[in-house]
């Protein structure tokens, strides 16, 4: 009987073995699989980031080139502006509105002939050229601002796209 134990003893502590072998064996090959993984990981990483870098570089120096586009453009309008200000204020030039001045609805009766007044054109006064030149001002500022959003806006699709 106690021989039938013995063997009892043997087999589980040969079991207790083979089960600690086997677990030990599968921790290393998990250990080596899961060192894989963290490496296939750490190399797309590797990979991602000087792509990711470069891509921030192309947007930046696409974002500068149209800044600098726009800015000389605004800069450009605004001496336009200076110029035609300058020149309506020496005479060179003369800021001419078209307009009708609508015919009165009776004549008097001692009006003599029919005429044009004095045939001269209408003019803005002083004060009204200031107020257009600013809205001139305004409008190129608006419209050139307008069209650094849109070409922004363009640039930062295209390098979407490109992905």
């Amino acid at each position: 009987m106690v021989n039938g134990y013995i063997k009892i003893a043997i087999l589980a502590g040969c079991l207790a073995v083979g089960f600690g072998g086997g677990w030990s064996v599968n921790g290393w090959r998990k250990d080596a699989s899961h060192a894989e993984e963290l490496a296939a990981i750490d190399a797309a990483k590797d990979q991602a980031v000087p792509e990711a870098e470069s891509r921030r570089q192309r947007v930046a120096a696409a974002y500068a080139a149209l800044d600098a586009k726009h800015y000389q453009e605004i800069t450009n309008a605004q001496a336009v502006q200076d110029r035609l200000r300058a020149d309506l204020a020496a005479g060179r030039k003369r800021l001419l509105v078209r307009a009708t001045c609508p015919a009165p609805a009776t004549v008097p009766a001692g009006a003599g002939a029919p005429g044009l007044g004095d045939a001269a054109a209408p003019e803005l006064r002083g004060d009204a050229i200031e107020a257009f030149h600013d809205l001139r001002r305004q409008l190129d500022a608006v419209t050139a601002q307008l069209l650094w959003f849109q070409d922004a806006e363009r640039s930062r699709h295209a390098v979407e796209m490109q992905k």
